[in-house]
């Protein structure tokens, strides 16, 4: 199959398949991307990047809620024709509490949050959360939800006082 996996520091990547599903590990094995056979990607390559969090903004406005470590998934603005899937190892003690939903926070190029996705499915006895997703950027598995519910306020709002609603998210971010 499409598992190909060159590790450079603490990125990996795997070339896009179309004949076969294209497997995808992070470096510290925590994370896998899987790409369905016959998918269709914008770019032959794909990377996980483990990032450092002493080195990125948004992390200390949103430290409270990150419940892993914070990956890069490139390129940046990567699409996909049909939803990937985002396998991530669940810390015990929350695989023990068994929640119904975790949540992966997605962050554009800027560090702003760009979308709050929730789980597709949680596997509680093999500590796994399964995400679907379309595009990739810089995410975190997270166990809350208050910044896609503040988010969705902050758009009411900017609705409401006549504001562009796509100048929100940077305005909110400032607010976090």
């Amino acid at each position: 199959g499409g598992n190909a996996l060159l590790a450079s520091g603490l990125i990996t990547t795997a070339r896009v398949r179309q004949d076969a599903p294209t497997v995808l590990h992070s470096t510290d094995e925590l994370v896998t991307v899987e790409v369905p056979q016959g998918t269709i990607a914008n770019a032959n390559e794909i990377s996980i990047e483990l990032l450092d969090p002493l080195h990125i903004d948004f992390v200390s406005s949103r430290y409270e809620v990150r419940a892993s470590e914070i990956y890069k998934f490139g390129p940046s603005g990567t699409t996909f024709s049909r939803p990937i899937e985002l396998r991530i190892k669940i810390h015990p003690t929350i695989a023990n509490e068994c929640p119904n939903n975790l949540y992966f926070y997605l962050y554009d190029d800027d560090e702003y949050l760009k979308s709050v996705i929730p789980s597709h499915s949680i596997d509680c006895e093999n500590g796994i959360a399964v995400f679907k997703m379309n595009s990739f950027s810089v995410g975190h598995l997270s166990t809350e939800t208050e910044g896609s519910a503040t988010l969705e306020d902050a758009k009411q709002e900017a609705k409401e006082n006549n504001e562009d609603a796509s100048n929100v998210n940077k305005t909110l971010y400032k607010l976090l």
